[in-house]
């Protein structure tokens, strides 16, 4: 924390992109990706015809406005709630699945239903860590020749 207070802080750097970066990026998205849909539509789709089903038959929707199936938005919410964390749970067992296939890039990913909340980009090969006192921006290349681009781009940013 800098003096008690919160501040927002935001850097944009230019960085390279070679094609193998790119193909390891999207394998990495496709991977968590994939079993994220697929458990959000199987878990969450399920549930939303479960519940509506059964919330219609406990007469929810006798009591309600015509024209408004209060069933389907019961079924709705528990759908959306159940399809979130089962795609979570599945990309969590894909990304134990295909460790061996993918190594750490797999796991220096952040979980795909993080990324919905963050403000930030993947970019597989960079790590990027603010240190304790938030005052420099660490970035870890994986790849000297991608670290000698980026200093090439981003002149103001100064190794150490």
């Amino acid at each position: 924390m800098r003096k008690q207070r919160q501040e927002a802080v935001t850097h944009q750097y230019a960085v390279p992109h070679c094609e193998q970066c790119h193909r390891g990026t999207k394998a990495v998205f496709m991977a968590t990706f994939l079993p994220f849909l697929a458990g959000f539509l199987l878990a969450g789709g399920l549930t939303f015809i479960i519940v509506t089903l059964y919330a219609h038959d406990l007469g929810l929707d006798s009591n309600s406005i015509r024209g408004i199936n209060n069933s389907s938005i019961a079924g709705g919410a528990a759908g959306l709630i159940i399809g979130f964390v089962s795609a979570f749970l599945f990309e969590g067992l894909a990304r134990l699945i295909l460790r061996p296939v993918f190594g750490p890039a797999l796991w220096q990913a952040p979980m795909l239903l993080n990324q919905f909340f963050q403000d930030a980009d993947y970019v597989a090969g960079l790590l990027g860590k603010l240190d304790p006192n938030a005052t420099h921006l660490l970035l870890t290349f994986k790849n000297d020749d991608i670290a000698a681009v980026f200093q090439k781009l981003n002149p103001a940013a100064r190794p150490d």
